[in-house]
């Protein structure tokens, strides 16, 4: 049975395709830019493979997975995240917890520490 990443829904789709990528793709051919990515960009990595050459780095965010009967593993995603980002060989940090709660209390669950020196674009 494949399991569909609940959150690529056709509507974030369009929006990531046809509007994000176009106007991201626009400014970095014309200006050069080069974006970091901040966020929530799942074990798929869906919008980070789609922008791959236009992204300087990736700071990522991962909270623990849910424990079901299938899956008893709460850091299964964090390191799937951690290691499909590795293969894509951008340089990167990844954080296990809430985007929100890394940020305010300056480090994530495994006590790794959260620093951000320089302007996120995207």
């Amino acid at each position: 049975m494949i399991q569909r990443n609940p959150f690529d829904t056709d509507a974030k789709r369009a929006i990531r395709e046809q509007w994000n990528t176009p106007l991201l793709r626009e400014l970095h051919q014309r200006h050069g830019f080069r974006y970091r990515y901040m966020g929530l960009p799942g074990v798929d990595l869906l919008d980070v493979k789609l922008w791959k050459d236009m992204i300087e780095e990736v700071i990522a965010f991962e909270v623990p997975a849910k424990i079901t009967r299938r899956n008893q593993d709460r850091r299964k995603n964090i390191n799937s995240l951690k290691r499909n980002l590795r293969l894509l060989r951008i340089p990167h940090s990844a954080f296990y917890g809430p985007m929100e709660e890394v940020v305010v209390l300056r480090s994530d669950y495994d006590g790794q520490m959260y620093e951000q020196n320089n302007l996120v674009t995207l």
